[in-house]
């Protein structure tokens, strides 16, 4: 994996859930698919990112086979 994705960190040396981060990503999706751009659905879930992480939160479809919870 080249980076850990907005939402998980490292802790044990196992790729876990960041609770506040996972909170703000589900606030992100529901402001994103209700309408809003990337840049204002992020500024409204308050994750502090450029455009370009925002579109590689949408991206991140493969980091379930590396987590702790399967």
């Amino acid at each position: 994996m080249a980076y850990i994705p907005y939402g998980y960190k490292i802790q044990d040396g196992v790729v876990t859930v960041d609770e506040k981060a996972a909170g703000q990503v589900k606030v992100f999706f529901e402001k994103y698919i209700s309408g809003l751009s990337l840049t204002v659905a992020g500024e409204q879930a308050g994750i502090e990112k450029t455009h370009s992480v925002m579109g590689r939160i949408l991206k991140t479809d493969h980091i379930s086979k590396y987590t702790a919870f399967k």
